[in-house]
Formats: structure tokens, C-alpha cells, sequence
């Protein structure tokens, strides 16, 4: 181990001022600056206990790597697992329970199937798995759900498709299973899986329906579940019509049924169905003394309940004080429950959900939550909006963790989604009109630092939402679909391309000169999804392929490209068949001197070689600027300290 001496002011910083340096900085980042820094921060970083418990496992195993993990192994117990090729034993964290699967390149059956076949994972007590599109239910639910699996929290994002009854043949109790999150596209499939979890406390759902088109199955057997916390979100699904989200009277009577047969143990119980339409004027969930007599009030031990609802019916919805009346009852002033509206939507306050869905004329059933504005919208990392004037964004102040802007324009427009080109008099007119909105957002730009990611679909970047990419500091993704770009001469050209770092994109028609060309507003991002639909068309196949070729040789700081293609006509092709077109179009061997190319069911992704080294660089870069800037704030404010005390 390198011990070099040396002093510095850092050595001079008591380790107290040294922690709270390391509380700015990931794991990764503490090792990779300080580690071999010397002989004093070795021990440091060795005997801290509290910053070094989880770890993003690197890609690479270079003899940095190796020496530091076996180093410090005996700390970590969570691991954070970013790329399929795990090359470490697991055994070797001696102290391990926890690990996270969280990677832009999605797994193959043979990674997760590699992964549950390691040496220590007999001791993790939690999994996670994130940011992959599908997991093949035959080969991770067995894993799962079997005697002697020691897993206690199983957490997946990823739609768990589960198509055949064959995939619950194999299926054993899992008596150490205590928490279980779980994204289905059918509520049945819930009762196939819960039943062998005698001993769940916290079930969490995400579902794409409940029983429309299904029969009525005997969810009789789950009284004998003494479950604590039930959470339903209902979301959409890509692959299905709009008019297929909506739930009707008997879907809601049915998991009213089911939600009923846990009231001797539910303690909290969250609804979440913003993204359905509940077609209905007889829905319990918008009717607060309805909802009591058929649901609430059978759950004695209940304490806390959540509800978050789209009302479809507009005539209702444009009363919203008769809707909140209903929820200004006695048995609600009890419990300490209440609610607001914003336009279609009813929800549960203080707002407990990621997501908002609008943020305008807003109504209360209790009046005196005004008095705790800081504190009602203080969850929500994500806002749906239809407007971004300066009123809008100035109410967003109140959500001090807020991440994610969504704006929703129109439906399509008729050109392509990464359209330019404008006149010059028409630009000009534009940026006349914007800097009337940049003086609205002039004054709450500071308190927007929170934000990262902006989502448009429809309507113009430029018009829509210039001003309000302006005013975000630390904008770095964009999501667009069927979104006209502004002209290459207006100053949105210049953030897009110093900020955006991950780019995704949704694709439409459009002429050949401008999709080759729409890789220049985005020059420093480095990782892309671009989402097509399918076809056969010669003509927009070749559009596509020198798109993903010019993305590809002049975006030098890209890391990953990944093509997802939709089939909407639910053809029975293998999924290869589709991506062929594209591939047969591209200068494979060119491409092949810097990418990889890997096929994984609806997606094509290229990874860029050696991006380890590029990453660990730019990482480095940070890391030594970041600790730059802190420790000089710090040796300014103590030295002011000092010299105070003195004087």
C-alpha cells in the first residue's frame, strides 16, 4: 500500500471537517480521491464506518479497484451493481446484505441468472433491481420464492411478465419474505405470488389493470396474511390504447373485497390511480362518505391512508367543494385526514406521492393546511404541468426536493420531433416573447436548483419551455416526444449543448435533412434512448440508420446508445427480425472500433469500449473538483472564525 507522507492543509483539517467533506461525496468518489492520498487519510477512510457502507461496484477490475475493495470489503454492505459482468465473489463481503441492481445496459437471462449463482448471495437480505425494461418471470421468481432463500425485502421496478400459468408451477413459501414490490401487468398474478408469503407485512403494487376482461378469482386464502401496509398505484402501460385505462364499478367493488380481508392488521394503505379514468358516477373513491361506509371504516386498525384519484367526470369535477364535502365528516376530523383538488384530480394531504398532476386552483377540505404549505408538497420529486409562466413556477418553491418537470402540450405536431430550421424573423419574434417570461423566472431560478430532468411532449421547445430551461441550473435530461427543437441560431441551442447529459427521444416522421443534422444540439450528452415505432419503409429506415450513425461518430463524450423499437400491431416476429432492417444499414465495422452492439429482446444497445477508463477520468476530474471547492470553503470559513475570536 502506497504511504507516502506529505502535508497539506487537508492533513491540518480535524477529522471531524474531514466527515463532513466526505458527506458531499459518494463512496466511490471518497476512495477514488483520498485513497493513496496518504498515510493519514488511508487510516481515515479504513476506520470510517458510516460513509463507506454502500459502494457502486466499478466495471472494471483494475489493480486500483481490486486494491482498494479488498481494502475496505469488510465495510460495505450495500452493493451497487451498474453493469451485468459482475467480476467480483460476493463472498468476499464478509458484512453484505444488500444489493442494488441499477444499470443503463439491460440483463440478459444469463446475467441474472449468474447473478443469483454467486458465492454469498445466501446472505443478502435485500435486491433491488432498477432501470431494466423486463425480467423473464421463469427464471427469477423461482429464485425467489423458494424455502431457502434468505431474501427479506424483494424490490422490482421492471414489469415482472408473467403470460403462463407455468410460471407459478415452480413456485415454494418463502418464509423470510417480509416486504415485496412488484410491477404486474395483472392483479391476479398478485394472488400467485402473495400466497406463498405467509409471513408479508408491506406489500407494494404497481398493476397495469385489475379484473377488466378477467374472471373472479377466491382471494379468500390471504386473510391468513397479517399484512401492514398495502400500496396500489395503477399505471399505464406503452403497448396499450388510451382507451383501455379506465376501471369500472366492478373492478372497484372487487378490490374493495380484497383490500377488506386485511382489516385486522392493515395499518397504512395507499391508492394511487392518477393514471386511470374511473368512468363512474357511482365512484366510492371521489365520495369520501361512500368511501367510509364501504371501505374505511371496516379497517379499525388503520392509521394512515393515502389517496390519489383522476375524477373523469367533469361536471363533478368543476364542483369541487361538493367533492371535498363529502370528506369534511366527522370520522375524517378524527383521523386527522385530509384532501385536496386540483381540477381532475383528488388527493390525500400532506401529498405523499412522487408525482403531481397539475398545480393550479387547488382547494382544501381543512383550511388551516394553508398554515403548513412548506410542508404539504415536500415528497414530490416529479410535477405535471400545463403552463410554465412565472405564477406556476413560483409555487414550486414549496417542493424543495422537487427533480422532474412534466409538460404535456398537444398530442402530436406534424413534423418531426427534432425539427428546425425557423426563419430568422419568426426567431426573433420568439425570443421577444421569452424575455417577458425570463423576468417572471428571474426571481425563482435560485430556488429551482433541484431540478435535473425537463420532459415535453408536443408543442415547441423554444415557445413552451425556453424560459423555463433558462433557469435551471443544473439541467442535465431531456426527455422529448413529438417536440419541435428551436433554430439553430437561438441562444437554447447553447444550454442544450453545454447541459444535457442524457438525452430521450421518441421519434415521429420527419424530412432527411433535419433528423441528420439533430445530433448538433446535443454535443456533450452521454447517454441516449431513442424510441421508434416499427416499419418496413426503405426510406425511413435509411433516415434512421445515419441518424444512429451520426450520434454515434460525432458525440464524442457518448457513453450508450440504446434503440428501443415499439410493435404496435403486436406482430409475431422474434424480436431480432425487427431490429435487422436498421442493422443491415449500418457501417458495422466502423462503428465496431469504439461501440459494442448487443441485441437484447426490443432493444439494441451500443456501449462505448474502454468506457471504464473515459468514465474513471471524467469521475476523477469531479471528484477533485468537488473537493476543490469544499475544503477552500471550509478553510475560508474557519479561518474567518479565527480571525474573529482574535480580534
Amino acid at each position: 500500500m502506497h504511504t507516502e507522507q506529505s502535508e497539506t492543509w487537508l492533513d491540518r483539517f480535524p477529522v471531524e471537517i474531514v466527515f463532513e467533506i466526505f458527506d458531499y461525496l459518494s463512496s466511490n468518489d471518497i476512495l477514488y480521491t483520498f485513497f493513496h492520498f496518504n498515510y493519514r487519510f488511508n487510516t481515515i477512510i479504513l476506520q470510517d464506518h458510516r460513509h463507506l457502507t454502500c459502494m457502486k461496484l466499478p466495471p472494471s477490475n483494475s489493480y486500483f479497484w481490486r486494491t482498494i475493495i479488498f481494502a475496505i470489503r469488510s465495510n460495505i454492505q450495500t452493493l451497487i451493481i451498474t453493469h451485468p459482468a459482475v467480476w467480483l465473489p460476493l463472498n468476499i463481503f464478509s458484512n453484505l446484505t444488500s444489493i442494488i441492481i441499477d444499470s443503463e445496459t439491460e440483463w440478459s437471462l444469463t446475467h441474472i441468472a449468474s447473478l443469483f449463482n454467486l458465492n454469498g448471495f445466501k446472505q443478502i437480505y435485500t435486491l433491488k433491481i432498477l432501470n431494466a425494461s423486463s425480467i423473464n418471470a421463469n427464471l427469477i421468481l423461482p429464485k425467489i420464492f423458494h424455502p431457502q432463500c434468505t431474501l427479506q425485502r424483494f424490490h422490482c421496478e421492471p414489469i415482472i411478465n408473467l403470460y403462463h400459468h407455468s410460471h407459478f408451477n415452480n413456485l415454494q413459501s418463502n418464509l423470510n419474505l417480509r416486504t415485496l414490490t412488484i410491477n404486474t401487468n395483472h392483479f391476479k398474478d398478485i394472488y400467485h405470488l402473495i400466497q406463498h408469503a405467509f409471513n408479508l407485512k408491506d406489500l407494494t403494487l404497481r398493476l397495469g389493470t385489475l379484473y377488466t376482461y378477467e374472471r373472479e378469482y377466491d382471494f379468500s386464502d390471504l386473510m391468513k396474511i397479517k399484512l401492514e401496509k398495502l400500496s396500489i398505484t395503477m399505471e399505464q402501460r406503452e403497448e396499450r390504447k388510451t382507451d383501455d385505462y379506465s376501471i369500472s364499478r366492478i373492478d372497484l367493488v372487487r378490490l374493495v373485497s380484497v383490500i377488506r380481508m386485511f382489516s385486522q392488521s392493515l395499518l397504512f394503505l395507499s391508492l394511487n390511480f392518477t393514471d386511470y379514468h374511473i368512468f363512474t358516477d357511482d365512484n366510492l373513491l371521489s365520495n369520501g362518505e361512500q368511501l367510509q361506509m364501504r371501505l374505511l371504516q371496516y379497517l379499525g386498525q388503520l392509521k394512515n391512508f393515502h389517496l390519489n384519484v383522476n375524477i373523469v367526470n367533469y361536471a363533478i369535477s368543476n364542483e369541487p367543494y361538493s367533492i371535498l364535502s363529502t370528506f369534511r365528516t366527522e370520522f375524517y376530523f378524527q383521523h386527522h385526514w385530509s384532501f385536496g383538488m386540483n381540477r381532475y384530480y383528488l388527493y390525500s394531504l400532506p401529498f405523499k406521492y412522487d408525482e403531481l398532476y397539475g398545480f393550479e386552483s387547488i382547494e382544501l377540505s381543512n383550511s388551516t393546511l394553508l398554515q403548513q404549505k412548506s410542508t404539504l408538497w415536500d415528497r414530490i420529486r416529479t410535477v405535471r404541468l400545463e403552463r410554465t409562466d412565472g405564477t406556476v413556477l413560483n409555487d414550486l418553491i414549496h417542493m424543495s426536493y422537487l427533480q422532474t418537470i412534466k409538460i404535456r402540450k398537444c398530442h402530436f405536431v406534424d413534423s418531426n420531433v427534432l425539427y428546425g430550421g425557423r426563419t430568422e424573423t419568426s426567431l426573433v419574434q420568439r425570443d421577444l416573447s421569452n424575455s417577458e417570461g425570463q423576468s417572471c423566472l428571474s426571481d425563482t431560478h435560485l430556488s429551482l436548483h433541484t431540478i435535473t430532468s425537463v420532459y415535453l411532449t408536443g408543442g415547441d421547445m423554444e415557445n413552451d419551455i425556453g424560459s423555463l430551461l433558462r433557469v435551471l441550473p443544473n439541467l442535465n435530461h431531456l426527455v422529448l416526444k413529438h417536440t419541435l427543437l428551436p433554430s439553430m441560431n437561438s441562444s437554447l441551442v447553447k444550454i442544450l449543448q453545454e447541459k444535457i447529459q442524457r438525452l430521450e427521444v421518441i421519434f415521429t416522421l420527419g424530412p432527411a435533412e433535419l433528423i441528420e443534422t439533430s445530433y448538433m444540439y446535443f454535443s456533450n450528452f452521454r447517454y441516449a434512448r431513442f424510441t421508434f415505432n416499427f416499419t418496413f419503409n426503405d426510406s425511413i429506415l435509411n433516415l434512421r440508420s445515419k441518424l444512429i450513425e451520426k450520434f454515434l461518430k460525432h458525440i464524442p463524450q457518448l457513453i450508450s446508445l440504446t434503440i428501443y423499437l415499439v410493435n404496435p400491431t403486436n406482430l409475431a416476429y422474434n424480436d431480432g427480425f425487427f431490429f435487422t432492417p436498421i442493422i443491415q444499414r449500418l457501417e458495422i465495422a466502423d462503428i465496431g472500433q469504439n461501440y459494442t452492439m448487443t441485441h437484447i429482446r426490443n432493444s439494441l444497445s451500443f456501449e462505448k469500449i474502454a468506457q471504464t477508463n473515459r468514465t474513471s477520468i471524467i469521475l476523477r476530474k469531479t471528484s477533485n473538483r468537488q473537493v476543490f471547492f469544499i475544503t477552500f470553503f471550509i478553510f475560508v470559513y474557519f479561518s474567518l472564525v479565527i480571525i474573529f475570536l482574535l480580534f
